[in-house]
């Protein structure tokens, strides 16, 4: 059974005492005893040797603050025994109030034995007299001694709740110890590590004026660019730091722009392509590396999984030795873009017969989730090529936006998703524009076939789709290319019909250019969801957008190749 069920056990247990208690709901709490016992002295251990920081320190924090509650009932209701008529008590007779206060009292040292045997807030030893080195750990020193305060409030419960995770405690265990070795420093080792501090910095330094030539080429993103003019700001922060007496401040800084200049070595080194790397926090996504974890990591492809911010995916180009992103397949799970952009996605697929964003999405949903600058070029081989989605069943697909281009050289193909197996798509507008190349039939606009049931509301082609020379007659259409017996209902679908001249496929409305700047021509969109505005970066002309996405952010994305 995976650790956070078993936990799930525990809580029922924990609340089942601490809730709001009947007759007929309170429940004896041997178990819960036995329950909280297990998991603390065993189960944390077993998490904090594993280095699994963000769900120790957390489970820590649940554990310690339920002992607390149940402290408090002891306290003001005592102990009662079996159950009298009126009030029920502990089950097991051999359980007296006695032995319970005990049981409590050694889960609470085990609690607090873990938090000090990895952090410790107490630092009353640390004080030499040596004036250098007092200098040198002073800053240190109070902003350990507040964070470690902090954190342990969070903990007993007392304190405000703060975003605490895995690097809030290991920053802390590192300044510990960091101020356990000043606490032994002679004057001259106080002097060798000032030294040392410099040297760092003069090294760090050079890598940064290398950099510097690298830097304005196309291959770092917008993004990148900006986060290095950032990088500019601290070396002269750090240059007038080291130029002050007060030499002890530096260190910190020096570290994280040190940190900072050796990732972009490595990227540069990397061919400017990202590493992989695990989210920081888990169910979420925040940069390109973490986006290809996902993409690689199919145990997450069951799970929920939220953008926190906008994502630059220009390097995709260059990944995979030029075929690009590689889809996330087979998802199953629910990813909400929670109204944020990746810009730059870039697949060329010669091999994958499912291909898009996600390749298969079964029984999933996506939402909220805009995919924009996107250039997808599909071989002959693929089948079910799409934008977000390749191939979907039983699936959903909400309030999202594409944008960009695509050359579809594929059968069953389409702007926004290839093939749809029953399901619903609602709130979604492409502004994709496609070349439909199928080296046999069934490429749309919107979708190119469909089967099951479908519910489509508020679709709109807002893009434009062409045969490729000589695919004039290889059933292209605006809206959706094929129905192999399926049952669709739909309300508010509509196209372009200035940019798109073939048949839509569907029942669908066809509206000139210049009347897509009035909602009013859009009945069945509600105005808490769609808006008329104007996105240079989409189209300079006002059209109907989704709400809730930052277009400004735009700009600040990179345009492919």
């Amino acid at each position: 059974m995976k650790r956070k069920y078993r936990y799930l056990l525990f809580i029922f247990a924990i609340a089942s005492i601490l809730g709001s208690c009947s007759k007929e709901e309170f429940k004896p709490i041997d178990s819960m005893l036995i329950g909280i016992g297990n998991v603390t002295k065993e189960a944390i251990p077993v998490i904090v040797s594993e280095n699994e920081w963000n769900e120790a320190l957390v489970l820590l924090r649940e554990h310690n603050v339920r002992l607390k509650g149940v402290q408090s009932y002891f306290s003001n209701n005592g102990y009662q025994g079996d159950y009298d008529g009126d009030e029920y008590g502990i089950d097991d007779e051999e359980l007296t109030g006695a032995f319970i206060q005990e049981q409590l009292t050694q889960l609470q040292f085990t609690i607090d034995s873990v938090w000090g045997m990895y952090v410790g807030d107490d630092f009353s030893t640390i004080g030499s007299t040596n004036p250098g080195i007092q200098r040198l750990k002073a800053k240190l020193y109070a902003s350990t001694a507040g964070e470690v305060a902090a954190i342990y409030d969070w903990l007993c419960g007392t304190g405000e709740d703060g975003d605490y995770n895995a690097l809030s405690i290991i920053a802390q265990v590192d300044n510990v110890k960091e101020l356990l070795e000043f606490n032994e420093l002679t004057s001259d080792e106080v002097n060798a590590y000032i030294n040392g501090i410099t040297e760092r910095f003069s090294t760090t330094k050079e890598y940064y004026t290398w950099l510097e030539s690298e830097i304005v080429k196309p291959e770092f993103t917008k993004v990148q660019r900006e986060v290095y003019a950032l990088l500019q700001a601290d070396i002269d922060e750090i240059e007038a730091l080291l130029a002050d007496d007060e030499i002890i401040a530096a260190d910190a800084p020096i570290l994280v722009f040190q940190a900072s200049v050796e990732e972009f070595v490595s990227y540069v080194d990397n061919g400017y392509i990202s590493d992989a790397k695990m989210p920081a926090v888990a169910g979420e996504i925040a940069t390109i590396a973490e986006l290809k974890w996902l993409s690689t990591e199919a145990s997450a492809w069951g799970g929920e999984w939220k953008l926190v911010a906008d994502i630059d995916a220009a390097e995709t180009r260059r990944w995979n030795g030029g075929a690009g992103f590689m889809p996330i397949s087979d998802y199953a799970g629910i990813l909400d873009g929670n109204y944020h952009f990746i810009s730059g996605l870039y697949i060329n697929e010669q091999a994958n017969p499912k291909t898009a964003f996600i390749a298969q999405l079964n029984g999933g949903t996506v939402k909220n989730l805009g995919l924009v600058n996107v250039d997808f070029v599909t071989a002959s081989g693929v089948n079910h090529a799409g934008v977000i989605v390749g191939l979907g069943t039983a699936c959903r697909i909400e309030n999202c936006f594409v944008a960009g281009k695509t050359h579809m050289q594929s059968g069953q193909s389409g702007c926004l998703a290839g093939r749809v197996n029953g399901g619903d798509l609602i709130n979604c507008v492409s502004y994709v524009d496609g070349i439909a190349d199928p080296p046999n039939n069934h490429n749309g606009g919107i979708i190119g076939l469909i089967t099951g049931e479908i519910n489509m509301d508020n679709v709109l082609m807002a893009g434009s789709i062409v045969p490729a020379p000589g695919k004039e007659g290889k059933n292209i259409k605006v809206i959706l290319a094929a129905n192999v017996g399926a049952t669709l209902q739909s309300s508010g679908l509509y196209y372009d019909s200035e940019t798109n001249y073939l048949e839509p496929g569907t029942e669908a409305v066809g509206l000139p250019s210049a009347q897509w700047d009035d909602l009013t021509n859009f009945p069945e969109m509600s105005e808490e969801i769609w808006e008329i505005r104007a996105v240079p970066e989409i189209d300079e002309n006002p059209r109907p957008y989704l709400k809730g996405f930052n277009y400004d952010t735009l700009t600040d994305m990179t345009v492919p190749l």
